[in-house]
């Protein structure tokens, strides 16, 4: 793992690209020592420069892989770490797992939020993931949220009125661009590339090949960028 991020900050680095670094959290407490251990090497070797925060746990509680004081005791662990060091800290969770305690020490938040898992169609979609980001900015008050996961699959089976396509994956991207770059909404896409060895519609939620490492077919640049 340490080899990984360590690439991970000269390369980005190298390409002139922002980072943020996530903290692997389950249900054994050696994970997080083990990452710990990580992140003290890498500060001791590298410059933060292009991380824009360290995410201490990803959907922590709600996969129920710890509770909210072994989470807030994580996260306080690494913002012992830090510092002085000007590194913002964050944890990301689904939207209603941001509750109060967790967002107290956090610099910022970062939720996932995924239509196609409540079973939301297409044409609903979008508006669902800006109902939940709203909801949650109200919730946590002054502090800047931002969203840390959503996409769609272009195959599998549906979730209720939520059909995996390409098309429809095509026009969620292209939706949520739009709305993200008009309000200022800070949002990474899941995922990038497909992930074959994730079972069903797990595995079908990237929009670059998984071989090849290029935009789908029904995918181009200039309808990912209009709005």
């Amino acid at each position: 793992m340490y080899i990984i991020a360590d690439n991970a900050i000269v390369a980005t680095q190298e390409l002139d690209m922002r980072l943020y670094l996530t903290l692997w959290i389950d249900q054994n407490p050696a994970s997080f020592e083990n990452e710990f251990w990580t992140l003290q090497n890498l500060i001791a070797k590298r410059d933060f420069h292009n991380v824009d925060g360290i995410i201490v746990g990803s959907e922590v509680l709600y996969r129920g892989d710890a509770t909210i004081p072994q989470l807030l005791d994580y996260i306080q662990h690494v913002k012992d770490l830090v510092a002085g060091k000007g590194i913002p800290i964050t944890s990301a969770d689904t939207f209603n797992k941001m509750v109060p305690e967790i967002v107290a020490p956090l610099d910022f938040v970062m939720i996932n939020v995924f239509p196609y898992w409540e079973g939301v169609s297409i044409d609903r979609a979008v508006d669902q993931l800006m109902a939940h980001y709203d909801e949650t900015v109200n919730r946590v008050g002054s502090k800047v949220v931002k969203i840390s996961e959503s996409g769609w699959p272009s195959q599998g089976e549906p979730v209720g009125a939520a059909v995996a396509s390409p098309e429809n994956q095509n026009r969620y991207l292209r939706e949520v661009l739009c709305r993200t770059r008009q309000r200022g909404i800070d949002m990474l896409w899941f995922s990038a590339i497909d992930e074959p060895y994730k079972q069903d519609v797990e595995g079908h939620f990237g929009i670059f090949d998984t071989f090849t490492r290029s935009l789908k077919p029904f995918h181009r640049v200039s309808q990912l960028s209009a709005c």
